[in-house]
């Protein structure tokens, strides 16, 4: 017999913690990137340097979206 939706063989907590983690990881990565500000400069390099340092956290949503996609 076919599993449907509501008769999943895996937790809800256990398809939702990953998610929920993936999600603070990303948050807490990207509060590196408020460090840019501290520095000299102008306020279109520090633009620069922010994209720069999002990168990373701009990973880390990317592989959380695939991995949301396709479980």
């Amino acid at each position: 017999m076919l599993a449907t939706m509501t008769d999943r063989t895996v937790p809800r907590w256990l398809t939702w913690t990953p998610r929920v983690l993936g999600i603070l990881f990303a948050l807490f990565v990207s509060l590196f990137a408020l460090d840019v500000f501290e520095g000299p400069g102008g306020m279109a390099r520090k633009l620069l340097g922010l994209l720069i340092h999002l990168v990373p956290t701009a990973m880390v949503v990317a592989a959380l979206l695939v991995a949301w996609r396709w479980e």
